[in-house]
């Protein structure tokens, strides 16, 4: 998927997993911390993290998409930063779903196995708590990063600010305000 309605589909999908992954992190964090929330709701953190997960795959494959659409003379050092960062943002976002998909399925799996078995206790085992929270806390905050890192790449690279006049006003922004001789004025006479 290139482009939605005419427009590129990457500045579009990458808004997913800027705002759901960060979000699903702090979501985490705080579910490790108050247990009693993470049992209610722990299906909206698989829900956030999942479909964050599934923009950074989306994001990626349409930035490749864009890169391979994009016509320069050559590719540039930025724009090849800004890919292998989105990978690597795609690659930890999948990767923090697949833990939270373990800190979640693991317990009901142990619980549904222990009850099978007639035993009163459920079985969990005394190091899965604080090995899944160290998962939690890397993972969340490696896909944060990665997140924040391609961002931050890739505005660089829309914002052009090595100054060099390109796709923007002098100082290397987009120009946002069209030039005198491109407005239109629209105007409705007095009824």
């Amino acid at each position: 998927m290139d482009t939605i309605t005419g427009i590129p589909a990457h500045p579009l999908f990458v808004h997913i997993p800027v705002v759901l992954l960060p979000l699903g992190a702090i979501l985490a964090i705080v579910m490790l911390i108050k247990q009693q929330w993470f049992d209610r709701y722990k299906w909206m953190l698989l829900g956030v993290v999942g479909v964050g997960a599934l923009g950074a795959i989306l994001a990626a494959s349409s930035g490749e998409a864009l890169q391979e659409s994009v016509e320069s003379g050559g590719e540039s050092a930025g724009l090849e930063a800004h890919a292998e960062a989105g990978e690597m943002a795609r690659t930890l976002g999948i990767v923090f779903f697949v833990v939270v998909v373990a800190w979640i399925v693991v317990p009901m799996l142990l619980k549904r196995r222990a009850a099978s078995k007639g035993a009163a206790d459920a079985g969990m085992p005394t190091w899965f708590r604080p090995v899944i929270a160290v998962l939690v806390l890397a993972c969340a905050a490696g896909s944060v990063f990665t997140v924040i890192d391609a961002g931050h790449s890739g505005a660089k690279q829309v914002w052009n600010e090595e100054g060099d006049g390109e796709g923007g006003d002098e100082g290397g922004a987009p120009a946002l305000v069209p030039a005198a001789d491109q407005v239109i004025v629209v105007s409705a006479a007095a009824g």
